[in-house]
């Protein structure tokens, strides 16, 4: 089982236990089964439930919750300017702890990510309208066509035009 930060390994031996018994051909209405089933019940509700949220975070990532707090609020902003200092405000960090702590859990900066975010949403605005190139930059948070251009080639090796005419 993979979950948001990666590999869940107590959960991954549950699940190869289950898959063993399904394939040895173990009953479904068996105590075995029944007993598998209450133990991965119970470890989910522990581990990933908000009473689980309020334990500290051993790994040093943020929670899920606040990580898609994160990504909500980017997501609804990449228009605007998006800094650390505001993300850290939305989890209620320093801003140099979110962005080791965020970086820890999704393997990018803000910065990153944020990028990404923006990146992606031009992609999906070239794709389903015929827009200007410019717009689309201005919609997702660019204020230069150039530097939109620059940015957008970085992450995907294309220029928008070049990925628009690939379409």
């Amino acid at each position: 089982m993979i979950d948001f930060f990666g590999r869940d390994e107590a959960l991954a031996y549950l699940c190869f236990a289950c898959a063993e018994m399904l394939s040895a051909g173990t009953q479904g209405k068996s105590k075995r089964v029944a007993d598998l089933t209450q133990l991965i019940a119970s470890f989910l509700v522990e581990k990933y439930t908000d009473t689980a949220s309020e334990k500290p975070d051993l790994r040093g990532g943020l929670p899920i919750r606040q990580l898609r707090k994160v990504e909500d609020y980017v997501h609804e902003h990449l228009a605007e300017e998006i800094s650390v200092e505001a993300l850290a405000e939305l989890v209620e960090l320093s801003p140099f702890h979110f962005s080791r702590v965020f970086k820890h859990a999704t393997g990018m900066s803000p910065l990153q990510f944020v990028t990404r975010g923006r990146i992606t949403q031009a992609q999906q605005l070239i794709r389903e309208t015929s827009r200007s190139l410019i717009d689309i930059g201005l919609e997702v948070g660019y204020t230069s066509p150039s530097y939109f251009s620059k940015v957008f080639r970085r992450v995907t090796t294309v220029t928008p035009m070049e990925f628009r005419n690939s379409l």
